[in-house]
């Protein structure tokens, strides 16, 4: 009898990418956003799924509505999901963001003056245009 002992298959070494291992590189910015009369505006971030984010504003004192949302990428039905919806003039926090594509802020001013909000973020995204 001949026998063969049974071998195990040469199998190549796996990367295992973790969520906090990114394409993008981590930064950080401080931006001074001015939120025109009795109007609204976004200020977007791109992010890849699973893409880490820490960020503060604040404004000049003036409570402004805001929506801190995310719109997946290549989506053309118009969806995003809402983070949160409030009125203040301050928020503090972090997201990981659930899909890739923009994440941002929508904020109103209904007042009768600019409001300027002081926006601080870091982690791994790309600022749009």
């Amino acid at each position: 009898f001949f026998f063969l002992s049974p071998q195990a298959p040469e199998v190549p070494p796996v990367k295992v990418v973790t969520p906090t291992e990114q394409a993008v590189p981590e930064r950080s910015d401080t931006v001074t956003i001015e939120i025109p009369i009795h109007k609204g505006l976004e200020y977007k971030l791109l992010m890849e799924k699973y893409a880490h984010l820490e960020y503060e504003w604040s404004t000049d004192g003036e409570v402004l509505y805001f929506d801190f949302h995310g719109e997946p990428r290549s989506d053309t039905t118009g969806y995003f999901e809402s983070f949160a919806i409030k009125t203040s003039n301050n928020m503090k926090g972090s997201l990981t963001a659930p899909f890739a594509g923009s994440h941002g802020w929508y904020w109103k001013n209904e007042t009768d003056a600019p409001v300027i909000v002081t926006l601080s973020i870091k982690g791994n995204y790309i600022l749009k245009h």
